[in-house]
């Protein structure tokens, strides 16, 4: 088990034959496959100082599959930064995606490491019954401005099925990270779209979507399925104003 804290690494053996031992960040690396616990305080940039630290030898183990084929050089310009914090996210969490198909009888499971922020205590009207609950955000802030965020691995695991239009699960238990899974996920999620720029093209385009539908300029369209299990996709009729 390795213990990343506000100011030291241990790397806690869980055997009675060893000791704890406090670690040199400069041998992280070592410690890739051990779960990982986050210690109080720790920010999301205690944790991307040390992918920076390890840079070289990251961008080759993470190179194609988990950075899109970028490097972690094109966020250190931006993350050394002033600007203003996030306030849409509460804090910073590692968790596990999971995926769960089920065509034709052909079962298939996935899990994977992903990353996202969380807003505690978030409402909405039209969700549930409208109390607060801990919402999960997608990070459309640059990574300057999440640094200072609380940061947190989440290891419950549900595999989820959609049946009539409802989420069923199938399977839900914990699972820990290892420090390797946490930089994946951390890494796939942030170069997911591309550079910074290209980040905030995206982001721009979805806006100006989300606003023609808004203004009932775009078609949208329902995914359903005959009796013969065919999808057909159904277009919505607009509302009259």
């Amino acid at each position: 088990m390795l213990k990343i804290k506000k100011n030291k690494i241990v790397f806690d053996p869980l055997s009675s034959k060893r000791e704890k031992e406090t670690i040199e960040e400069k041998d992280l690396p070592r410690f890739l496959t051990e779960e990982v616990e986050i210690g109080e305080g720790v920010t999301f940039g205690r944790i991307f100082d040390l992918i920076i630290l390890h840079k070289d030898l990251f961008n080759v183990i993470f190179d194609s599959g988990c950075l899109h084929g970028h490097k972690i050089e094109m966020y250190i310009g931006e993350y050394d930064k002033e600007v203003e914090k996030s306030t849409e996210i509460t804090y910073i969490e590692c968790y596990w995606g999971t995926d769960y198909w089920n065509f034709s009888g052909e079962k298939e499971m996935c899990l994977y490491s992903s990353f996202h922020g969380i807003k505690e205590g978030y409402t909405d009207a039209n969700m549930g019954d409208g109390k607060p609950f801990d919402c999960p955000m997608g990070l459309t802030s640059h990574i300057n401005g999440l640094k200072d965020l609380p940061f947190k691995i989440n290891n419950d695991v549900s595999f989820n099925e959609i049946k009539n239009g409802k989420f069923k699960i199938k399977l839900e238990g914990k699972h820990k990270m290892t420090l390797f899974e946490i930089i994946k996920g951390i890494l796939f999620e942030l170069s997911f779209y591309g550079t910074p720029e290209n980040c905030d093209d995206f982001f721009q385009k979805m806006n100006d979507t989300v606003e023609r539908i808004n203004n009932g300029e775009e078609d949208l369209y329902e995914m359903k399925k005959n009796k013969k299990g065919k999808i057909k996709f159904e277009k919505i009729k607009k509302k009259k104003k």
